[in-house]
């Protein structure tokens, strides 16, 4: 018995002998999970890449709204699109006008009421929330806080 057990320590320690299976088995493990984690790393910067390119952008904007007024009053609000991310906002009030989207922002460019410049929408995922108007209040009442409700998918 002791002749098998120091043949066998001999062969373990031959520096020619290949690599125990639990050795072989973990390398080729590590390899495949690094390869696995950069081609991930890979396609999320891809995705991540083509999702920056819409993120706070509203999906479409041409429809019937609800335009719910801070004083408590809910109308409908028409959006057009104009084309050149240009769109009309037939609101019947103060609000309307062209508007001109950019990124998560829909600016009004022309008011229809002149004391109107500086309207700033802001998408939030959900909806437009009106985030700015002009210094002073110019018509007296403050429209900040306004919320334009895209019409529910049918």
């Amino acid at each position: 018995m002791t002749d098998e057990s120091s043949e066998d320590a001999v062969v373990d320690n031959a520096p020619d002998s290949p690599e125990p299976a639990g050795r072989a088995w973990r390398s080729l493990f590590q390899f495949r999970l690094k390869t696995v984690l950069l081609v991930m790393l890979v396609i999320g910067v891809f995705l991540g890449g083509r999702a920056s390119l819409t993120v706070g952008r509203p999906p479409s904007l041409q429809g019937d709204w609800n335009l719910e007024m801070t004083a408590g009053f809910v109308r409908t609000a028409r959006i057009l699109d104009m084309g050149d991310s240009r769109y009309r906002v037939l609101s019947g009030g103060v609000l309307a006008g062209v508007y001109e989207l950019e990124k998560d922002r829909l600016v009004v460019v022309q008011p229809d009421d002149d004391r109107m410049l500086g309207l700033i929408w802001r998408w939030d995922g959900e909806k437009l929330l009106l985030i700015d108007e002009p210094a002073n209040h110019p018509t007296g009442a403050s429209y900040v806080g306004a919320v334009l409700v895209p019409p529910a998918d049918e």
